[in-house]
């Protein structure tokens, strides 16, 4: 499954649909991630650990983001996914960084068919459906 940033946060501290969301996680024999997601979830760490997250589940949740990091294939960056990522901004209502989600799903979508799409974001998850992506939950 290719997972976007919005929905591994919800694996890496406790939120409402943390309970389903790591389920689909433990399920996945095949993580696949965006190139900067990491860096998309250790920022909404931080502005998690801003607003008042525990200390002791911050630091969890960051073992959680590099543990994560450690079993899951990341798409690399290229000119190639800029010009998708462009080309996405075009057609979707996204931000650059869902843009750049949709894109790398796409590059794994070539290599690995049907993909599923584990998403959190209305408008990337949008994207993703008109794209032919399974999205789940």
């Amino acid at each position: 499954m290719f997972w976007d940033a919005s929905a591994l946060v919800p694996c890496l501290i406790e939120e409402t649909r943390s309970t389903q969301i790591n389920k689909l996680f433990v399920d996945d024999v095949d993580i696949v991630i965006w190139w900067a997601t990491p860096v998309e979830c250790a920022s909404a760490l931080e502005r998690k650990r801003r607003e008042g997250l525990p200390a002791a589940q911050y630091t969890e949740g960051y073992k959680r983001l590099l543990g994560t990091l450690r079993v899951a294939s990341q798409i690399l960056p290229s000119e190639i996914l800029r010009g998708v990522a462009l080309n996405c901004l075009v057609h979707y209502r996204l931000r650059a960084s869902d843009a750049f989600q949709l894109a790398a799903a796409k590059a794994f979508d070539r290599v690995s068919l049907p993909v599923e799409f584990v998403c959190m974001d209305n408008f990337l998850r949008d994207a993703a459906i008109a794209e032919g992506f399974i999205c789940v939950p």
